[in-house]
């Protein structure tokens, strides 16, 4: 190939490595640290191509210092290039464990050792044939190949089978350029080679996120039909429309009161299924004010509400907080004979907002309210749990059996309402 031809190549494949560095910026990645190092990748990628392009200008070929500058940073950025994809592996692991530790330091001297190579080849330390080095010298580059290979192998279980794959096939098409480098003598190959190993990492990871965006979707539509679920309550209805038959002929101004704050309660309770976002506190405790006062009228003074709110200017999913008070009446209080107390308390520290439900009623093992189950409230629990965790919160359940449960809320004072 002429040095045009290898130029025209090598700018072809610079256009491709700014692309993806474009691309890659905007990206998503769960690990930010991967991001990182993919970038690094495409960037002395980038170096390495340009280098190489501008080793055949004429003005560099006429000045031996430039020369040399020139092959030593394509030594290095090329290099790195390799090294960066070892961290990069690693970097994917869910730990880095003596033996990769010991691969990374292996892979770390096997290029700091072909750096130095070829570095006192160019400055012409090392006296060799120049034919015989072109072979000679790829030799420690297959060597960090191998052992990068070997890497990806020995953690296959912990990378899982896909992703394994696709760091091998990472490796495939360099390896093919390396090939026909030795069989044609174009050493432009390699490098644009290793550009198209980058673009096809990034269409696989693009791939990766939009079939997870598919799942989180899926997952996403499930939980809100679970939610649904869980807000229509028969049960809570039906006995609410018991007690306001009865109050009708007892004591019609309280069936009054009865039903308005039941109406405001299926209001709210339907209002939410058609919200996503975060509502602000002191309307979620509205709602809790209507179901607290219709479970009032059923339990009457087996029922004993306490309030500690010190601080209310924080959001919190809709119906999420309702949503243990009605558990606590339900399987805490309702079980016990003789009623009990449910205190609901806020209070605010440094960066969250912290909301307590808590009750002394018969408690329960926390370990089996954590999985999935077929009980409503369990499903809602879960679903609750999961609402909270995206918005950057936390539920923490405390309970005894026969002593009562303490569930705490921290939600950080960031999250807003839409």
């Amino acid at each position: 190939m002429t040095a045009i031809g290898v130029v025209t190549l090598d700018g072809f494949a610079i256009i491709i490595g700014c692309l993806l560095l474009y691309s890659n910026k905007h990206m998503h990645y769960d690990d930010n640290r991967l991001k990182k190092v993919f970038t690094y990748m495409i960037v002395f990628n980038i170096i390495s191509l340009f280098t190489h392009a501008i080793y055949y200008a004429k003005y560099f070929q006429l000045h031996p210092a430039l020369k040399l500058i020139d092959d030593i940073i394509l030594i290095v950025s090329f290099y790195v290039v390799e090294l960066l994809f070892a961290e990069y592996v690693l970097t994917s692991l869910p730990e880095v464990n003596k033996r990769n530790a010991f691969m990374r330091s292996l892979i770390g001297i096997s290029t700091i050792v072909s750096i130095v190579v070829w570095i006192l080849q160019a400055v012409n330390i090392l006296d060799v044939n120049d034919r015989l080095f072109f072979y000679v010298g790829q030799i420690p580059g297959w060597i960090i190949t191998v052992e990068i290979i070997y890497l990806i192998i020995s953690n296959w279980r912990e990378l899982g089978k896909r992703n394994s794959i696709y760091l091998l096939l990472y490796l495939v098409i360099p390896m093919i350029g390396m090939l026909l480098r030795n069989i044609t003598n174009i050493t432009g190959l390699q490098h644009a080679s290793t550009t198209l190993s980058l673009l096809l990492v990034h269409l696989i990871i693009n791939t990766e996120q939009s079939r997870q965006l598919q799942e989180e979707k899926h997952e996403n539509e499930v939980n809100k039909r679970r939610i649904m679920l869980t807000q229509i309550k028969p049960h809570f209805i039906y006995n609410s429309l018991n007690t306001i038959y009865y109050l009708c002929e007892k004591d019609p101004k309280e069936a009054q009161n009865a039903i308005a704050e039941f109406s405001d309660y299926l209001r709210g309770n339907l209002d939410s299924l058609t919200k996503d976002e975060l509502i602000p506190f002191r309307k979620e405790l509205e709602h809790i004010h209507h179901y607290l006062y219709l479970e009032q009228l059923r339990y009457s003074d087996d029922l004993n509400v306490k309030m500690d709110i010190q601080y209310k200017e924080f959001c919190v999913p809709a119906l999420s907080i309702q949503l243990l008070v009605e558990n606590a009446i339900k399987h805490g209080i309702g079980h016990k004979n003789g009623g009990g107390t449910i205190t609901i308390s806020t209070r605010e520290e440094k960066d969250y907002c912290i909301v307590t439900v808590s009750d002394d009623g018969i408690g329960f093992d926390p370990n089996h309210i954590i999985t999935e189950g077929d009980d409503r409230s369990h499903i809602g629990l879960i679903s609750m749990r999961s609402r909270i965790q995206n918005a950057g919160g936390s539920v923490q359940i405390d309970s005894k059996i026969g002593k009562g449960t303490s569930i705490t809320v921290r939600m950080p004072k960031t999250a807003q309402a839409e």
